[in-house]
């Protein structure tokens, strides 16, 4: 473990990890995340954004997942679940109805409960809190005390049936950094916010790729960790620079990628990003095609995912030594918004940069090159209001 200082702060870069990208479909994750649960012999911590109710029918998640913590907590195993406090319909397109009722279920079984930014009285201060605050991190650590034996899980998807579904990944994390995510969580549970670090233009100073040489960064609401040391990657990038996410707003990003293809027309820019009609949020609808046009249009080349899932993946890929993965949408909520609080790996092992850039080239396969053929009228629509609107 090497200890770094920026800001007065003192932070930890872990060495001889092992990371393992899973990306063969949603069941597979929760079959194995569930398998995990139940073989815990000390403790359990999860958070997810939202923990859906399942239906009667179709893919079954939470009521498994509840069923297996509630029999960890039988043997005696410490479980503690940490879930945003959502608003539910129709003020909320991220829930489902009975999903707080669902997870209320654990603590009729003495298993302790935080909720993030929760329902708070009062329409207005409530409306507030959902719209600007959310705790959007995924995060499961289970057996943090026991070496050798801790397992840790990071990534984007919630323990919600139509996460089956998607198009994405978790990464299995193994090693010493297994006990920095546990202290993620803890910052969370304790109701602790982050200090505020400065980064410096030096990707944190991770200047050599070592064996298993990566960071966990947790951003609060109020800070900007994340936003600031991809930004500090991307204006060092050389060669390439990767992105994916499942949604593209006004995004100061795109400016950046545009500004670095300007400078250095050979760097290698790709964004990958859902199909507009296919996302699952109602304003990118309407800004992704204005936005995918406008990279396309200066020199970066732009994929549409043209798989039969909602994309939901997010993934960065600097050059060939650093890979970042985890809950950041890389959008304007998140970016440079200190709207949602996040967790992300930050990794320059040589195997994990294999695993991302294995998983961006099945992306390029499986997605289809946009073209821009100029402002369409969902384009005219979004170009008349958007200086009006803070959600686009």
């Amino acid at each position: 473990m090497a200890t770094e200082t920026h800001g007065g702060e003192r932070l930890r870069v872990r060495f001889k990890n092992e990371f393992m990208l899973l990306r063969e479909g949603g069941q597979k994750f929760y079959d194995e995340l569930i398998g995990e649960i139940n073989g815990a012999q000390k403790s359990i911590q999860f958070q997810s954004f939202f923990f859906g109710k399942d239906l009667p029918w179709g893919p079954r998640v939470g009521g498994p997942v509840l069923k297996a913590l509630e029999q960890a907590a039988k043997r005696g195993v410490v479980v503690q679940a940490v879930a945003d406090g959502m608003v539910p319909p129709p003020f909320s397109t991220y829930v489902t109805l009975g999903a707080i009722h669902e997870i209320r279920k654990l603590e009729k079984k003495d298993v302790p409960i935080a909720f993030r930014y929760p329902i708070e009285r009062g329409v207005r201060r409530s409306l507030r809190n959902k719209l600007v605050q959310r705790d959007h991190t995924k995060l499961f650590v289970i057996d943090a005390e026991l070496p050798g034996k801790s397992v840790a899980y990071i990534g984007g998807r919630n323990i919600w049936r139509k996460d089956i579904r998607n198009n994405d990944f978790m990464v299995r994390i193994k090693g010493p950094i297994v006990a920095e995510v546990k202290e993620k969580f803890d910052e969370c549970w304790n109701g602790g916010r982050v200090e505020v670090i400065d980064v410096d233009e030096d990707q944190s100073q991770m200047d050599t790729i070592g064996e298993g040489q990566s960071r966990i960064i947790r951003d609060s609401r109020d800070t900007d960790r994340i936003p600031d040391t991809t930004v500090a990657a991307i204006k060092q990038a050389k060669k390439r620079i990767w992105i994916e996410t499942p949604y593209l707003d006004r995004l100061h990003l795109s400016q950046l990628l545009i500004e670095r293809k300007k400078e250095n027309p050979e760097l290698d820019i790709r964004f990958v990003t859902s199909r507009p009609w296919k996302n699952n949020q109602f304003p990118y609808i309407l800004t992704s095609k204005y936005y995918m046009n406008e990279l396309a249009e200066n020199g970066i080349t732009v994929y549409a995912f043209n798989g039969p899932q909602f994309d939901h993946a997010k993934a960065v890929l600097i050059d060939d030594d650093l890979a970042v993965a985890g809950s950041s949408n890389f959008s304007r909520r998140k970016f440079f918004a200190g709207r949602n609080a996040e967790v992300e790996l930050f990794s320059r092992d040589k195997k994990f940069i294999a695993q991302i850039e294995e998983w961006f080239e099945k992306e390029f396969l499986e997605s289809k090159p946009h073209i821009s053929l100029g402002p369409n009228i969902t384009d005219k629509i979004y170009r008349r209001f958007r200086k009006k609107s803070i959600l686009l």
